[in-house]
């Protein structure tokens, strides 16, 4: 069985193909484009992490030169997401001091 979706159900997904905002559930928390039949996985649960902004692997996310990006209650970036900041970024919470030094070390900074 097919569930029409509203689209404010999905925070105003929008079709990344064909831009269209209507979309059919599926099993295995995937949503279908009614018009151009693309298939999107959606995230059945927050990230472990607890974090409110989570950019998954294979992602490619600019904040551009003109920018002004608060994040407040954290953000995830998983290994593999390209995440490139132009403008201005204002840290809400810092990490935890241990992990951070870590960090530093794995990316040698």
């Amino acid at each position: 069985m097919i569930r029409r979706y509203n689209p404010s159900m999905l925070d105003k997904l929008r079709c990344t193909q064909c831009g269209a905002t209507a979309f059919d559930e599926l099993p295995e928390s995937r949503v279908r484009c009614q018009y151009c039949q693309t298939v999107y996985q959606r995230r059945a649960e927050p990230p472990a992490s607890g974090a409110k902004v989570h950019i998954g692997k294979g992602a490619k996310v600019i904040f551009g030169a003109n920018a002004k990006v608060v994040i407040r209650g954290g953000l995830d970036i998983e290994d593999g997401a390209d995440v490139r900041v132009e403008g201005e970024l204002t840290l809400v919470e810092a990490g935890d001091p241990e992990l951070i030094r870590q960090a530093r070390e794995k990316s040698g900074s």
